[in-house]
């Protein structure tokens, strides 16, 4: 099997398809500060009588207000407006607990502000025992707390000194049977001199008195990740990582000419979607962290929104060492983290799971349809007619962890997409997605006419009632290949066919299976089977949420590069689910029978129509 055959899906999404007006449908992260007069969200000297005095640069003597006076605003959604008596009955008798350093800090008591600005009437209590903070709504027995863990990981004091175990969580204990957790660390990582706060960093067996802090926190954040993979419980409890969160130290990132300058005097946020210095390296550890994790974690990507917020830190005016030194990494409440909890809000409302993370299932109700009901299907495709003797591989459905993928409905699909183009752009494992497609529909309306027209690498299958055309183009590279008389080249540069791709409604792209094609096999130690060769005689998948094998570096590649585009991209993430699946291959029963075993692509029936059911879920945010 090749190494990375499943291959990752990529869904662009056209802006003519399909709009949605709530948060559900767009991404609440990007977007742009909009000037509102019915901001702030509430008043730190009347409605916030606890406040720390760092925050309430108000009372400590910033002249200026505009900075209150700022709205997140989605490009393509309405955030909901926080509501915080809803927010405590949602978590009547829960608890909420806040990890990490003083940004956490910042974050937690913002969060407080806000609930007690909703229910002013109702009694609390607040308790801070060593490092733990806790924020109780007595009459609703909810539990607002914060533990002050800067770094995630232990800093234990020992006789020659402070020592930061980047391999040790043992005061995770704590976070336990919690109902809600939100991590961060990083602003502490950098700090030098006196404020830095070990003597020893500890990496595994070494002992050191410093080393590069990227990579110090990159080993911590996986000790984070080993340790909520072990400890967590998706249905019990939600884990959210806030991000990172930005300074304005330097005001050349912001594109001044100044390198002394800071967000002194800043009274304005940058207006617009983008800001000059790009993504910081810590936060593109975290996503690599993140994506490589068993446990369903949700990322508060509030790096960018911040970044925009030059004007809204303290300043001189954060009530710590005065004037003289100008806090621009903390933030003025009332302020930006109050946005971070009205994001924080509208995901932990929102009924989205991760759809790409969970486990198969054996269902009797399987497969979704018979290939003899597709009297088109592709002969390596259809194993049952090969002679493929078992059928329990057609008999699992794929069940994410918090939630429960909408069944496929072909009758749904294709009015939805009355008129419209569907494009299949890659390789055979796309043919085997197209395919797996074009039969599901057809099983929807059997008695509705169809055409199947195939010109040289294009397929087009056509449903003439509703006017859609399902397609496949067979690019598998994505650039193009030309014959040359020196022979066939691959030009990296180059997309002549894109004009096709042009006219299409809904784009799937897909590459890679071809890029290996010198003899490299995927083996069946990957699914922890020693005495197999491949998949054959593999009659089930592998049971559980995680591939023995893990992820591909192939993979990270994919999400790196979608990450940077500036048009949206959804990407299918289809690989960890299919490698679970050794069984679902057509082995000895595709198209060249035994002599050549197909461990790279799918029965169908089979993994293929899940990936569809994907797409679906993904089109259709909001499909029962």
């Amino acid at each position: 099997m090749d190494s990375f055959a499943i291959g990752a899906k990529l869904l662009l999404l056209l802006l003519s398809l399909v709009v949605h007006g709530e948060s559900k449908g767009c991404d609440i992260f990007q977007g742009s500060w909009v000037h509102d007069e019915t901001y702030p969200l509430y008043d730190a000297s009347t409605d916030c009588p606890f406040i720390e005095k760092q925050f309430d640069c108000q009372k400590n003597g910033r002249p200026d207000k505009d900075y209150l006076k700022y709205r997140w605003q989605p490009t393509g959604c309405n955030l909901p407006r926080f509501n915080g008596r809803d927010f405590l009955l949602r978590h009547q008798g829960k608890s909420i607990l806040f990890v990490g350093d003083s940004l956490s800090l910042n974050q937690w008591q913002s969060l407080t502000c806000m609930l007690h600005k909703a229910v002013p009437e109702s009694k609390y209590q607040l308790t801070r025992v060593g490092d733990l903070s806790t924020f109780t709504f007595l009459g609703f027995n909810t539990q607002v707390m914060f533990s002050r863990k800067p770094f995630l990981v232990d800093l234990v004091k020992t006789s020659a000194g402070r020592v930061l175990k980047l391999g040790s969580t043992e005061s995770g204990a704590l976070w336990k049977d919690k109902d809600v957790l939100i991590f961060n660390t990083w602003h502490w990582w950098l700090h030098s001199g006196r404020k830095q706060e070990w003597d020893y960093i500890e990496d595994g067996s070494r002992t050191m008195r410093d080393m590069n802090r990227l990579v110090a926190f990159e080993k911590a954040l996986n000790t984070w990740a080993k340790w909520v993979d072990t400890n967590i419980d998706p249905t019990k409890t939600k884990v959210f990582y806030q991000g990172v969160s930005p300074d304005h130290t330097n005001a050349t990132s912001w594109g001044h000419s100044n390198a002394t300058k800071d967000c002194r005097e800043e009274t304005q946020p940058f207006i617009g979607h983008k800001y000059r210095r790009g993504s910081p390296a810590a936060e593109l550890v975290v996503e690599k962290v993140i994506s490589n994790m068993s446990k369903p974690v949700h990322l508060l990507g509030v790096t960018m929104l911040s970044q925009l917020r030059k004007d809204a830190h303290p300043s001189i005016y954060g009530g710590v060492g005065g004037h003289m030194e100008a806090d621009c990494s903390h933030w003025c409440l009332a302020g930006v983290p109050d946005t971070w909890n009205q994001l924080l809000y509208a995901t932990l409302n929102d009924n989205k799971c991760d759809i790409f993370q969970g486990k198969w299932v054996y269902d009797p109700k399987y497969p979704l349809y018979n290939a003899s009901n597709c009297p088109f299907i592709e002969q390596e495709f259809d194993c049952r007619k090969n002679g493929r003797p078992d059928n329990m591989y057609l008999k699992y459905r794929w069940k994410p962890t918090s939630c429960k993928l909408p069944r496929f409905r072909g009758g749904v699909f294709l009015e939805r997409f009355r008129g419209k183009r569907i494009l299949f752009v890659g390789d055979s494992i796309s043919l085997n997605q197209w395919q797996s497609l074009t039969c599901m529909l057809h099983l929807a309306v059997p008695k509705a006419k169809y055409t199947l027209i195939r010109t040289g690498g294009l397929s087009t299958f056509s449903f003439p009632a509703h006017n859609v055309s399902v397609m496949f183009s067979r690019n598998a590279f994505l650039v193009d290949i030309v014959g040359e008389k020196s022979g066939r080249v691959l030009k990296l540069n180059s997309i002549s066919s894109g004009d096709l791709w042009k006219t299409a409604d809904v784009l799937i792209f897909d590459s890679w299976h071809w890029w290996l094609h010198t003899g490299r096999k995927q083996p069946s130690s990957d699914w922890g089977d020693r005495n197999a060769k491949n998949c054959i005689g593999e009659t089930r998948p592998v049971m559980g949420r995680s591939y023995p094998g893990g992820r591909h570096p192939e993979e990270a590649i994919v999400e790196n590069v979608v990450r940077k585009l500036s048009k949206k991209v959804r990407l299918l993430n289809v690989t960890t689910l299919s490698q679970l699946r050794k069984d679902g291959h057509p082995s000895a029963y595709g198209y060249g029978g035994p002599r050549a075993t197909d461990c790279s692509h799918w029965c169908l029936p089979g993994v293929p129509d899940t990936w569809n059911q994907l797409l679906y879920a993904v089109l259709f945010p909001y499909s029962n």
